[in-house]
């Protein structure tokens, strides 16, 4: 039998003894070895970490059990309990501040903002931050609890709302701002005059003097009959909040949440702030017309009437430095001042007769 022997060839004998290619070979299988081990750690390690969360996720001990509030004074703790109480027995993991601040702000108007945090293991703790009611604003269908903002925090409209529905004229005349020629006027003369006068009167004549006594006496009546409105009833929340009486003319029916006029609002509440510093006078009521005028009325001094002007040149500040400039020149007569009106440049000082 005739023997073969094989013998490689020269390539074949390149390809099995090249050092380059054979490292080349080494390190890849090499590589390939520590990236399968790399991944398996990765996977191991991720594996051993969601299941050290989900452990503690579930573990009763990691669960909230306590909720601690505080900052809350108008809000009722438990009112907020109702709120929070659907968080106890959640895994602390899972509680999200932000949302628990969502939740109480959209549940409670009276809330100005919310820190929550978690206190491991167990406890949720909650720091209220409430609006600050400012004043009582009344007028004649309602009464609100308003913050520095203007907002309103609490409504209360009467059950005659809309009873009165006073007529344009009648503000103006109760402002001041009435006309001897008015009809108003003409009427009152008219109604009072004897029947056999009646035929042959002429209001166009009828005395000037005659008619400004009859303004007057509308004037006080309408005057009187606002602040017998304004007056009636003393509200629950007056006395629960000692809060600065504002009394306004007007006849709106204002909703939770709206908001008045910023600029007034401040403004009342500047009047309640230096009104103590800059006299010896104490407030007993401040009526804002409607119009271009604050009326505060003092236990024991003269009324003061201020404009609530967003102005800056007839700022509350300066209202006050011409108030307290003529209560300086006058304190001889303060006695007897009945009134003083620094709502313009020129101002007004009436004397009781």
């Amino acid at each position: 039998m005739e023997r073969v022997i094989w013998k490689p060839s020269s390539a074949d004998n390149n390809k099995s003894h090249n050092p380059k290619r054979a490292k080349r070979e080494n390190k890849r299988a090499i590589s390939s070895i520590f990236a399968s081990r790399v991944f398996w750690i990765v996977v191991g390690t991720f594996i051993l970490v969601g299941s050290v969360i989900a452990f503690y996720f579930y573990k009763d001990d990691w669960v909230i059990q306590t909720i601690v509030i505080e900052g809350n004074n108008q809000i009722k703790s438990q009112d907020l309990y109702v709120v929070l109480d659907k968080y106890k027995g959640v895994s602390v993991f899972a509680i999200k501040p932000a949302e628990i601040g969502d939740a109480l702000q959209s549940g409670f108007i009276e809330i100005q903002s919310v820190r929550a945090e978690k206190r491991f293991p167990d406890t949720l703790f909650v720091h209220v931050e409430e609006k600050i009611p400012l004043l009582l604003y009344r007028n004649f269908n309602g009464e609100y609890i308003v913050d520095k903002e203007g907002e309103i925090l609490e409504s209360v409209v009467r059950e005659d709302a809309n009873r009165y529905n006073f007529e344009e004229y009648e503000y103006q005349v109760a402002r001041g701002f009435g006309s001897t020629e008015g009809e108003y006027v003409e009427d009152r003369v008219v109604s009072d005059l004897p029947e056999d006068e009646l035929e042959d009167f002429i209001f166009e004549e009828y005395d000037i003097e005659q008619k400004k006594s009859v303004l007057e006496t509308i004037i006080i009546e309408k005057r009187a009959k606002f602040e017998s409105v304004l007056e009636s009833g003393l509200s629950e929340e007056e006395v629960a909040y000692e809060l600065p009486l504002v009394y306004v003319w007007e006849e709106e029916i204002y909703e939770v949440g709206q908001m008045l006029n910023k600029d007034t609002i401040t403004f009342i509440a500047e009047i309640a702030k230096r009104m103590p510093i800059t006299t010896d006078y104490s407030i007993d009521q401040v009526v804002w017309d409607g119009d271009l005028r604050m009326i505060v009325t003092t236990f024991d001094g003269p009324t003061i009437i201020f404009s609530p002007s967003i102005d800056d040149q007839r700022s509350a500040a300066i209202q006050f430095e011409d108030l307290e400039s003529v209560l300086s020149q006058l304190a001889e007569k303060s006695g007897l001042i009945q009134s003083i009106d620094v709502s313009t440049d020129k101002i007004l000082v009436e004397y009781y007769e």
